[in-house]
């Protein structure tokens, strides 16, 4: 009879958190509706955070319900990335005025997005707590998986499929910093009894805040210069520099780079990537304030 009780308790407690999560979505739909702010754009919001949800997906097998803690640890991931790679088309792409304007409403509307999908599973929470052991092949292939996500939301977001449109996500100058970075982690004492797996789930986040404030250091160096054409490669730099490093974050958590955290760990992690990016875009991509609207 107690047993019976307590199973009721728990079905009543999961619907009544059923009945939340779609409460909340819906009122999210309403409002961006009410506002006609079109934040929730089908191609260069909703599209590529279904991509990029569905790696995980492969893992459902092996750790059943509990990809909802792995997806809870990546929505702020994936909300960063979607952000990033809408601010990197607009970059590829700044020929028409009234594109930039519309273009930027994406600088913050996919990392809401991911941190409020974050926030409603936290209601989520597992029993007991589970360590996912693949195999080297199982981690290449999810690799794969995480690459074409990636690849499939940035030809969603620019809407062109061609080998140079890849070529516009590859830059030398940004990988030598995240290398370095993720080198200075693999040997960082306090790291010393972590996993290869930990160590660059950990260092991914200093690779967010090093492209934060180098990149904020050379854009004002070469806005410095007067010359609007050394402008673009720095900013160029940053974000993807700032992109390998979420993507990094994004990939490590699916193999296992937060399976020991605690709930209040995994949000400091979080929320180090969220300062990193509002830092950077803030300086880059600053918006209009209420005086100069006015004005």
């Amino acid at each position: 009879m107690k047993l019976t009780l307590i199973t009721n308790d728990t079905e009543q407690l999961l619907l009544k958190k059923i009945v939340v999560a779609i409460i909340s979505i819906f009122l999210l739909i309403n409002l961006d509706a009410g506002i006609g702010a079109n934040l929730l754009d089908m191609r260069k919001l909703v599209i590529p955070f279904i991509y990029l949800s569905l790696p995980i997906l492969l893992l459902a097998k092996v750790i059943g319900w509990d990809i909802l803690v792995v997806l809870r640890n990546q929505f702020v991931s994936m909300g960063v990335i979607v952000s990033l790679l809408n601010l990197i088309a607009l970059l590829n792409d700044m020929s028409n005025p009234e594109q930039v304007s519309s273009y930027l409403k994406f600088t913050y509307g996919p990392l809401s997005i991911g941190i409020l999908l974050s926030y409603l599973l936290f209601m989520y929470n597992r029993d007991v707590n589970y360590e996912v052991k693949l195999s080297r092949i199982s981690k290449i292939f999810l690799l794969g998986a995480t690459l074409v996500a990636v690849a499939a939301s940035w030809f969603s977001v620019s809407a062109i499929i061609s080998l140079n449109r890849v070529a516009a996500l590859v830059d030398m100058s940004a990988l030598q910093i995240v290398a370095v970075v993720l080198l200075n982690g693999y040997l960082y004492y306090g790291f010393q009894h972590k996993n290869l797996t930990e160590k660059m789930c950990r260092s991914s986040i200093f690779c967010c805040i090093v492209a934060a404030v180098v990149g904020v250091a050379y854009y004002v160096f070469a806005v410095g210069t007067a010359d609007p054409k050394s402008v673009g490669p720095v900013i160029a730099v940053s974000l993807l520099c700032m992109l390998y490093g979420v993507v990094i974050c994004y990939f490590t958590t699916i193999v296992g780079g937060k399976d020991h955290l605690t709930i209040k760990d995994a949000a400091y992690m979080d929320w180090h990537v969220i300062e990193s990016y509002v830092f950077l875009t803030l300086m880059v991509f600053p918006p209009l304030s209420i005086l100069g609207l006015f004005a």
